[in-house]
């Protein structure tokens, strides 16, 4: 071997040890050269490198930007033929060590790859150029990855670092407003029940089609979805919402989301550590009445109905010389308290050719809200490694390892708040929280169900969840078989244990006694003084194995198709126990309860699912121009009988890149494209079994074991369910889309708009209405329903740099879908009552009143046709069938728009130098929420101050709404009359965040250590620009409720840094 061979391949020498160690290993043991025979002193003069560790190494230094010099963070920067490499920080800038006269490959995804030679500089500023064959980002499809030039499907991707801007423990609260086609809403901000609801264009289906979750190709892994995972090991999130989600077959019905978490890449270790610290207050607060306003409204109502005032003038003269004072349970509670919250991420990555390697270990934390709540809490930790090992030319292995443990905990009384929420604004502004503002004190509140009392009683709900993730997948190319052919497969298990522990108690509060002394009490049995433990686990495990073949033929025919096979079995079982009987609260667990097996409760359950799966995709491209792809799935589902188990699910798309014709001008459309798609896609999560006759136990009266009388003794005997329906098949979702996309000016602007359409049928619902109960069976679930929506959404996106050291970006996305209910099963409504017809309406369409004003005056009595009860204050109902009364045959189909049907989103993006800026704001339409004037004169009797001055009073009688809602008559109930709902829409700046990347020279001697170092101020929820309903005073407008009671939204500001070494 030649000497200047085996230099050549030695890595890295670094120094004079090293020659020492040469020499040694050497000796004087001669080498072949090529002119002769020669010695070690001549290999030592070949390198003199070796000898001289003065000339080992130089540090070169540098900036990567594209086109338009805006820079590019997280290029990869790497010493050709090693493993030496770094990544540019945010402003693009990079540091890297190598030996002279060595090559440095820069490489970044959507850009062409670039070499240079290192000679004498140490700096070296890099502009990248657009790779034309691989225009903007790798696109994560089902089972595989496309250029995306190549999509033919409505396919959306947003990066992990996106995702990061809004520091959200739950990831699905950093999604809305950033994805064109997803709608978020988030329902509530309670520690560890704060997750959004996610849905894909909208809703398919009446019943249940929910969003199919996908993390690192295996469906249904995660029973938290995408909401837990670190966002800091996410590398993007991709949504397919066409036909591509058919190659998901018989879950993808509702759409699939599909979670990529980060991987190893090649160069040395790189380390980054992520902390956030926030702290969070509501960002806005229902305004309720106040004392004076609660009995004055109060008495109105007792005046209207001929009672005796509630309250005396006596009691109200007291609040106003300020003897007493009124209470807001909102402030006193909550106070000056703020939520506070962490995130500590900590990952790895680098590698070599053989061996890549991602890892990360984090930690996330939130606390109480309210003033002495030591008992709300959520507590995360996660682990993870990604690592991909190069076995041979032809052969990789990944091994995948994920585990989490999520711990959650309330106060007693259940729910996501522990039953605090309601308190907030509805509890008597007569009564105080605390005596005599002593937070020590907390005072009994309504029925002794006073929230500052619970929380520091002994009582408590625990969540406990943990998840373990494993995948081992290969690849394995065949070219001694057919060039271009591969093998692939992964076979992943997947593991949740839950364990809850709930613990009831009494609890302690206070009150004045008759010498105005605070004496302690002790509540009475709100619960059950008992303790219910349920522990549950659940295993899957998915294997699949496919044959992959991508071959170029010739120069203008592109092919990739491959053909695969899948199966998945999942095994839950559970179990429960609790006892009833608890003497002394120092002591919860089981034993300590009642010895009396009365007061004891056992229970336990296991179920099996499985499926077997068969599918493919082929595409095909002529010249980069003309796109065709169609896959397929054949889906065999437990759920169904053996005669209809298996389902077909196809999809098709077609695309046409008119910027690659030469009709089109040039240097003005970077790319142009035109594509649709179809497909059928399908929808097996349903209740199981529903094919075979179910049996059950009856349902037992009060002081009745349940059952029947037989010779006088009761038995408990086995009755028929629900009626089996042998004949039960798949929910099937046709699905059409139509869109355009492009980029323009050197992707300067770029734009995606969409047109979709989606017909379900074969719905599974029951003939409740249609077969009358008498008829002796429970009807079973049958393919009868259908169910169409349509709309359309888009994206707008602006690149514009000035200088090098300044950049801007300008994204506007937003979507519109509209539903409507073709067909469900209900009875015909009368001739004459179409209205009432709920088919050919939204599906969030029900049956109200119809209101046509307030009755004011005697004459609007005797000149309207009036239902029971009806009097002055009341409001006027329709007769809609014109019958002359009015009753529940009046009522017609109304939407009440409880979900969007348009989000949108507006992102900015800055950079100056070192600064970077982001700002997001989102907002929704198309959404009703109702509310109420309700009030009595018990402890939990509060409402609205707008309500209690703009109800109905005979001192008020122009007044906007109706009397107060009291109970026996026809508009006593607010979610039956169209009046109490109004328009919910609102704009809001979801995010912003300013960050500071520090100067390589701030690092001193750090310097060749720390890559980066980012400082940052992020906050959320900041403002709300507009609110329909901003009138109401009813609080946050996502969250918000009837009277504004329940755990408030938050707003939230974060100090973090970010370093990089």
């Amino acid at each position: 071997m030649k000497c200047n061979e085996i230099l050549g391949k030695w890595p890295r020498a670094i120094g004079f040890s090293r020659a020492i160690l040469l020499m040694l290993f050497l000796g004087n043991a001669p080498w072949t050269h090529a002119h002769g025979v020669i010695g070690i002193s001549e290999i030592i003069h070949v390198n003199p490198l070796i000898l001289d560790p003065s000339l080992d190494q130089m540090t070169v230094s540098g900036k990567v930007v594209d086109e338009n010099g805006i820079a590019l963070p997280g290029t990869s920067v790497l010493e050709k033929g090693t493993t030496n490499g770094v990544s540019t920080d945010f402003d693009g800038n990079y540091t890297i060590t190598v030996n002279p006269g060595s090559t440095l490959v820069f490489s970044y995804i959507g850009f062409l790859k670039k070499e240079i030679t290192v000679g004498s500089s140490t700096n070296i500023d890099v502009q990248m150029a657009v790779d034309a064959s691989n225009l903007d980002e790798v696109v994560v499809i089902g089972y595989g990855t496309q250029k995306r030039a190549e999509v033919t499907n409505a396919v959306s991707q947003v990066e992990g670092v996106v995702l990061k801007q809004t520091p959200a423990i739950s990831v699905s609260n950093s999604i809305a407003g950033q994805i064109p086609g997803v709608f978020a809403v988030q329902g509530s901000a309670a520690p560890g029940f704060d997750d959004a609801d996610l849905r894909v264009r909208g809703s398919s289906s009446f019943g249940s089609a929910p969003v199919l979750y996908v993390i690192d190709g295996v469906a249904n892994r995660d029973p938290d979805n995408l909401n837990r995972i670190d966002p800091n090991d996410i590398e993007s999130l991709t949504v397919l919402k066409d036909a591509s989600a058919a190659i998901y077959g018989a879950q993808s019905a509702g759409g699939v989301i599909l979670v990529t978490t980060k991987r190893g890449k090649v160069g040395d270790p790189e380390f980054s550590y992520n902390f956030d610290h926030g702290f969070s207050r509501p960002i806005s607060k229902p305004n309720t009445a106040n004392a004076l306003q609660y009995m004055g409204i109060i008495n109105s109502a007792d005046e209207l109905d001929g009672r005796s005032p509630t309250f005396s003038d006596a009691q109200i003269n007291l609040f106003l010389a300020g003897e007493r004072v009124s209470s807001d349970w909102w402030d006193e509670l909550i106070g000056g308290q703020v939520l506070e919250q962490q995130r500590h991420s900590l990952n790895v990555r680098g590698g070599s050719e053989r061996v890549k390697y991602f890892g990360s270990i984090g930690h996330a934390k939130q606390g109480g809200l309210l003033i002495g709540d030591d008992k709300t809490a959520l507590k995360q930790y996660n682990v993870r490694s990604n690592i991909d090992m190069n076995i041979s030319e032809n052969l990789d292995l990944k091994l995948d390892l994920h585990a989490r443990r999520k711990y959650t905990q309330t106060a007693q009384g259940g729910g996501a708040d522990g039953a605090i929420g309601g308190a907030l604004g509805s509890t008597s502004p007569l009564l105080p929280p605390f005596i005599d503002g002593n937070t020590k004190q907390p005072g009994e509140g309504f029925s002794q169900l006073n929230p500052a009392a619970r929380v520091t009683g002994p009582g408590y709900n625990r969540y406990t969840s943990d998840v373990v993730n494993s995948t081992l997948s290969f690849d394995w190319k065949t070219p001694w078989v057919v060039e271009g052919l591969s093998v692939k497969g992964f076979a992943a298990y997947d593991q949740w244990y839950n364990y809850n522990k709930s613990f009831n108690t009494t609890w302690t509060y206070w009150e004045l006694d008759s010498e105005g002394n605070a004496v302690e009490r002790q509540s009475r049995e709100v619960e059950p003084v008992g303790l219910t433990q349920t522990f549950s686990q659940s295993n899957q495990l998915t294997l699949n194995a496919r044959i992959e073949y991508e071959r170029r033929l010739g120069e203008d025919h592109d092919i990739k198709a491959f053909v695969a096979y899948e199966q998945s079995e999942t095994k839950r079982n559970n179990f429960l126990a609790g006892r009833l009987g608890y003497d002394s609260f120092q002591l919860d667990e089981l034993f300590a309860g009642s010895p009396d097996r009365s007061n004891w409760l056992t229970d336990g359950s296991a179920s099996e699912t499985a499926r077997q799966n068969y599918f493919g995709r082929l595409s095909y491209g002529y010249k980069s121009k003309y796109l065709f792809q169609f896959n397929f799935r054949y889906d065999g589902s437990d759920t169904f009988p053996k005669e209809n188990r298996f389902g077909f699910f196809p999809g098709a798309s077609i695309g046409w890149r008119i910027s690659e014709e030469s009709f089109m001008p040039e240097n003005l459309f970077t790319d142009l494209k035109l594509r649709a798609s179809w497909g059928i896609l399908g929808n097996d999560r349903v209740s199981q079994f529903q094919f075979l006759q179910s049996f059950g136990f009856p349902a037992a009266l009060p002081g009745n074991v349940g059952g029947y009388v037989i010779g006088g003794e009761d038995v408990t005997v086995l009755v028929p369910g629900v009626a089996a329906n042998p004949a039960i098949t798949w929910e099937k979702t046709e699905n059409l889309d139509i869109g355009l996309e492009g980029t323009m000016f050197n992707g300067k602007f770029s734009f995606v708009l969409d047109y979709f359409r989606q017909r379900t049928t074969d719905i599974l619902a029951a003939r409740n209405s249609s077969i009358p109960s008498t008829f002796g069976i429970i009807p079973p679930s049958e393919n009868i329903g259908e169910f169409k929506n349509q709309g359309i959404d888009g994206q707008l996106a602006f690149k514009f740099a000035n200088t090098k050291d300044f950049n801007l970006g300008l994204t506007l996305n937003a979507t519109y879908a509209k539903n409507e209910l073709v067909f469900r099963d209900q009875v015909p409504p009368p001739e004459g009552s179409e209205f009432q017809n709920l088919e050919g309406r939204p599906a969030t369409s029900i049956l109200v009143y119809k209101t046509k004003g307030i009755y004011r005056t005697q004459a609007d009595l005797d000149n309207n046709v009036n239902y029971a009860g009806a009097g002055l204050g009341n409001l006027i109902f329709e007769d809609l069938n014109g019958d002359g009364t009015i009753n529940s045959d009046d009522r017609y189909a109304f939407d009440s728009k409880s979900y969007p049907g348009l989000q949108y989103g507006f992102n900015v993006t800055a950079g100056f130098k070192g600064l970077d800026f982001s700002m997001l704001l989102q907002g929704q339409a198309e959404v009703m929420k109702p509310f109420t004037n309700t009030f009595n004169s018990g402890a939990s009797g509060n409402g609205l101050a707008y309500a209690a001055d703009n109800s109905y009073t005979l001192d008020n009688t122009d007044a906007v709404l109706p009397r107060v809602l009291r109970n026996g008559t026809l508009d006593s109930n607010p979610f039956e009359a169209d009046f109490w709902y109004r328009d919910a829409s609102f704009l809001r700046i979801k995010q912003m965040q300013l960050g500071f990347t520090l100067p390589d020279k701030i690092y001193g001697s750090l310097r060749n250590s720390i890559q980066s170092f980012r400082i940052y101020v992020s906050a959320t929820n900041i403002l709300t620009i507009y609110d329909a309903m901003s009138e109401f005073d009813l609080g946050d407008p996502e969250f918000r409720s009837t009277n504004g009671a329940g755990f408030p939204q938050l707003s939230t500001i974060s100090l973090g840094f970010n370093v990089t070494f």
